[in-house]
């Protein structure tokens, strides 16, 4: 996307930076990554996210939650 309005810049930024976040921390090009190129139905997407300090939670749209934990230690308290 390289116009739109001047209203909208704010909006535009963040949508690049997170769509920048995802590919970089979340995708990645990892050995393991598998791609179906051939897939047309049932594709799975995010309907909400949650960023907080350590975690990012997603809703996909098949009514499932994943969570994401950063950096790799984790506290957990009752």
């Amino acid at each position: 996307m390289t116009e739109f309005p001047e209203d909208l810049k704010n909006k535009v930024y963040l949508l690049k930076h997170f769509e920048r976040y995802i590919m970089d921390r979340l995708y990645g090009d990892y050995d393991y990554t598998f791609e179906d190129h051939d897939r047309t139905k049932g594709m799975d997407f995010v309907q909400k996210y949650l960023r907080m300090k350590h975690v990012i939670v997603f809703k996909m749209s098949h009514d499932v939650l994943q969570v994401s934990y950063f950096p790799s230690r984790y506290v957990f308290d009752n």
